[in-house]
């Protein structure tokens, strides 16, 4: 006697996996930000960012703008290189000086 293994794999899930390969290879940089436009799914983008998660052992979050025109992914267990955290640094004080002006007035709007 001949025993037929039939396995039904549904069509969302087939997309899961195959986003959650997509997605696991920009999440390795920690996070990602997609305008909701251009998905067909949300929810089966975030069920796939998760997947990529589990997939490979990251701690995920995914969420949805407040405004509903974005959904983004990031991974809370990345460790943040010294550049990045340089670099941040130099970002948050750059717009401190430009909100505070040529003269260091954070009452004067910045000149151009």
């Amino acid at each position: 006697m001949v025993q037929v293994s039939r396995k039904v794999v549904s069509i969302d899930d087939a997309k899961v996996a195959r986003l959650a390969r997509e997605l696991a290879l920009d999440l390795v940089n920690g996070s990602i930000v997609r305008s909701t436009a251009k998905l067909d799914d949300i929810g089966l983008w975030r069920k796939a960012a998760r997947k990529a998660g589990r997939d490979h052992g990251w701690r995920i979050a995914t969420g949805v703008s407040d405004d509903g025109s974005k959904v983004w992914v990031v991974r809370e267990d990345r460790e943040v290189t010294a550049e990045e955290d340089a670099l941040a640094g130099r970002l948050v004080s750059d717009l401190i000086q430009r909100s505070r002006g040529a003269s260091g007035d954070p009452t004067r709007p910045p000149t151009s």
